[in-house]
């Protein structure tokens, strides 16, 4: 008798219990609205990272099997799914989390709005390709070690309303004559009055 009770009234309780969680969990990342990463988007974030030397880890969640809108430090578009702001700044002078080169892979976030790449020991030129970021509205490269001429490019961003280029070994012309709301450029060679 205590068997039939055991299987007559937990074996439905357990199926109850085991199906309303399917259909909780079901109804929760149906209703919830967000889209996931773009994959081109998130493909040219891993390569991205490549280009970098993180020896502090800041871009350890940027993994293969991840959706890239639930990585540290990017925020996405929850309706689009495309990546928006991009904020890797470091510590500079306490802890310059990423060295190297600004990969060329940043062309390919088309919809983002906001890049702070600061305080963090990046070296080399700016690459001509940031001009392909339309959509930016604030740009930050402080305080690396950045050198070169500033890329003509930029005149591309007709969006920007935030640029800062300071402490950094820069040369050249701000390529456009238009008013930025916020603008610091400070230790350039050379610039446009």
């Amino acid at each position: 008798m205590g068997a039939y009770f055991l299987i007559t009234f937990y074996v439905p309780l357990l199926i109850s219990l085991f199906a309303s969680g399917i259909s909780v969990t079901l109804k929760n990342s149906s209703e919830s609205g967000e889209a996931k990463c773009i994959e081109s988007e998130r493909q040219a974030l891993l390569s991205f990272k490549q280009g970098l030397i993180d020896n502090f880890g800041m871009l350890s969640t940027w993994t293969n099997n991840t959706d890239c809108c639930k990585w540290k430090h990017i925020l996405c578009n929850h309706q689009s799914g495309h990546v928006q702001v991009l904020d890797l700044h470091g510590n500079y002078h306490y802890t310059p989390y990423l060295r190297g080169e600004i990969p060329k892979e940043i062309m390919y976030m088309r919809r983002l709005v906001s890049l702070n790449l600061s305080r963090n020991n990046l070296s080399g030129e700016i690459p001509s390709e940031i001009g392909n970021l339309k959509t930016l509205d604030s740009l930050d490269l402080s305080r690396n070690h950045l050198s070169g001429k500033i890329p003509p490019t930029l005149s591309n961003i007709d969006r920007l309303a935030m640029l800062d280029l300071s402490n950094n070994h820069l040369s050249g012309r701000i390529p456009w004559g238009r008013q930025l709301q916020t603008f610091d450029a400070s230790s350039f060679q050379e610039m446009k009055q």
